[in-house]
């Protein structure tokens, strides 16, 4: 809570985006201004998980190892798996399910997921 903090700062303030954020450029104004533009940018995750991809991929056996990992957090609600834009999906989700990629795995979903919030799941 930045509140105490901001109650005793100047009239107007700069804040610097460092790690995840809603936002990509900082934010300048008043107090007023400030905790209104982040009251706007808060939007909740409506996914406990997702997964964004292909899940029947058969390359060196990553399609069953997609597979159990979604039969093991299927019961997990809400969620999605599927294909979709991952980014939307991403961001509304608190975990990601990355499972290997075609060779091994470092896979782009765990960035993604990263970048945008959301816990990545490891699998493989």
């Amino acid at each position: 809570d930045y509140a105490p903090f901001l109650a005793s700062a100047p009239r107007t303030l700069t804040i610097l985006p460092l790690a995840y954020t809603p936002w990509s450029r900082p934010l300048e104004g008043t107090l007023a201004t400030i905790q209104a533009a982040l009251r706007g940018l808060h939007r909740p995750r409506i996914l406990k998980w997702s997964f964004v991809g292909n899940m029947h991929l058969e390359v060196d056996r990553s399609g069953a190892e997609r597979q159990e990992a979604i039969a093991a957090f299927r019961n997990i609600v809400p969620h999605y798996h599927g294909r979709a834009l991952p980014h939307n999906i991403t961001q509304q989700s608190y975990f990601v399910l990355s499972p290997r990629g075609i060779s091994n795995l470092d896979c782009y979903r765990s960035y993604e997921a990263a970048v945008r919030g959301a816990i990545p799941v490891v699998v493989g």
